[in-house]
């Protein structure tokens, strides 16, 4: 059985005090029959709200779907699959009021190659919605629902006025590595649910590259982003880079810290002075969580791998890290609250659509009758 297979059998969230070694788990998959808790976020860099997508296994005892923990509990537990969005949400962004969740919902398929990078993975399909709260709605426009496009990988400004995003053409399937996702964003007024139009931050013909994961410095002064030769996945792609652009000027440059091997998910602290990303320069096989200083002309400083008690930790854990985030304090939900909410009936809800958006019109036929699969780990 392939290796990407096995580690699905052992995944959980843990939480590492940087002041010392200790570690605590959040959530273990041994908990709701070995599914999927892979994606996760916080809210303005507090573990107070946290949301946290989860994919009950195949004994199919545990629900899955998008936990919204609040203040030490969870709230509820999401079904956020509508007649719009047959596959639930994925790649999750709290809207930094707190009263909304961006999320794509995405087609996924893995080419697997024995030469060069080992597997890709490809978006057949990819839209982009909203989670509003409050009214337990799922929304969106036709401007981040395209079916001639592939939508994915939302963050916010710190403002909460824009939602930026990445977006490509869509191409058949064996055309993937011409797939160029470009930086794209999209004004939203949360207090009236209006949208604007969709403009292009920075083109992929421009960078020449494909632009993927943009996450802003809470500060709001700079915009860190991977670039690779193609395609939207930078975690299985050697030549992924990150990149840095300066929100007032609109100029970016690839960081001093790139390897030769992929740099990947990324996350910044509170003060904007550091942040976290996976990267696999130490062997070109596993991704390690590196720390780089960043300083108040957006330079980063060289990274230090994430320190571990025993010196030799790195040559004998073969366990990949991925979907390192920085926040302030430790969360506050304890694991046994997390698993009894992904047990008990009362905790589940089902997302509704707003009445104001058409599926027919938004949704390929193709894709109305997609189920629900695995979007691969990193």
């Amino acid at each position: 059985m392939p290796l990407y297979n096995l580690i699905w059998t052992d995944m959980g969230i843990y939480q590492r005090n940087l002041r010392n070694y200790d570690e605590t788990v959040v959530l273990h998959n041994g908990s709701f029959d070995r599914g999927c808790c892979n994606c996760h976020t916080f809210l303005n860099k507090l573990p107070d709200s946290m949301l946290m997508n989860v994919r009950g296994g195949p004994g199919g005892r545990a629900k899955g779907g998008m936990v919204i923990a609040r203040n030490g509990s969870v709230k509820r537990v999401v079904n956020t699959s509508t007649e719009f969005n047959p596959i639930p949400a994925i790649y999750l962004a709290w809207h930094p009021s707190g009263k909304a969740v961006s999320f794509s919902t995405n087609k996924v398929l893995q080419c697997f190659h024995t030469v060069g990078d080992q597997r890709d993975v490809v978006d057949r399909f990819s839209d982009l919605a909203l989670y509003l709260i409050d009214s337990n709605r799922v929304t969106t426009t036709a401007e981040i629902a395209r079916p001639d496009r592939l939508e994915t990988y939302t963050t916010w400004s710190p403002d909460g006025r824009y939602m930026y995003f990445c977006s490509a053409p869509k191409l058949p399937v064996e055309r993937y590595k011409e797939a160029h996702y470009e930086l794209m964003r999209i004004a939203y007024d949360l207090d009236n649910d209006t949208w604007g139009e969709a403009e292009t931050v920075l083109s992929a013909e421009q960078a020449g590259r494909s632009i993927t994961l943009p996450r802003f410095s809470p500060d709001g002064k700079w915009l860190l982003f991977c670039m690779s030769d193609y395609g939207n996945f930078p975690a299985f792609t050697s030549t992924s880079d990150l990149c840095m652009m300066d929100m007032e000027t609109g100029k970016y440059r690839p960081l001093e810290i790139n390897s030769d091997k992929s740099e990947s998910y990324h996350s910044w602290s509170s003060n904007s002075r550091w942040f976290v990303f996976s990267s696999k320069r130490r062997d070109g096989l596993f991704a390690r969580p590196y720390l780089s200083y960043v300083d108040a002309s957006g330079r980063a400083h060289k990274p230090i791998i994430l320190p571990q008690r025993d010196p030799a930790f790195y040559d004998s854990h073969i366990r990949i890290y991925n979907v390192p985030e920085l926040i302030r304090k430790p969360v506050s939900v304890t694991h046994r609250e997390l698993v009894r909410a992904l047990h008990a009936p009362e905790k589940q809800m089902k997302a509704e659509l707003d009445p104001a958006v058409d599926p027919e019109k938004l949704t390929e036929p193709a894709a109305r009758d997609l189920k629900y699969e695995p979007t691969p780990g990193g």
